[in-house]
């Protein structure tokens, strides 16, 4: 666990900072076999790893709706890069993983304040 804050993501600054989750999970194992000429048998296999940063409100990193709309709309363009700016001045540069569903939930019905959790992916 990380003891970090994220304030902005690309041009989206947070209206509270958001607590930070730093895990490095494999995503998946690669596996291939395949036979020599001579008949030798290949096998080759691998875990693909990407480390995630998720973002989360937790008791008080509530976003307002404009804040969430801006970042429904960086998840339609998944395919961009972002940096990821903290607290303390050090940035990250990510993409969404939208392999990861992200969150966005109502502090109370009707509320335009949300809690959110947002997961990334660092770019190596």
């Amino acid at each position: 666990m990380s003891g970090r804050l994220a304030v902005k993501l690309g041009s989206i600054v947070f209206d509270e900072p958001l607590y930070v989750r730093e895990y490095d999970n494999p995503d998946e194992t690669l596996a291939e076999m395949g036979m020599s000429a001579e008949g030798t048998h290949i096998f080759f296999a691998s875990d693909i790893k990407t480390p995630y940063i998720t973002l989360e409100s937790r008791g008080n990193g509530w976003q307002n709706q404009n804040t969430v709309e801006a970042i429904k709309t960086a998840i339609k363009n998944y395919d961009l890069e972002y940096i990821l700016e903290f607290q303390d001045g050090s940035t990250e540069k990510t993409r969404i993983a939208i392999e990861k569903k992200p969150s966005f939930s109502p502090l109370f019905d009707c509320s335009i304040i949300y809690n959110i959790e947002l997961t990334l992916a660092k770019i190596l």
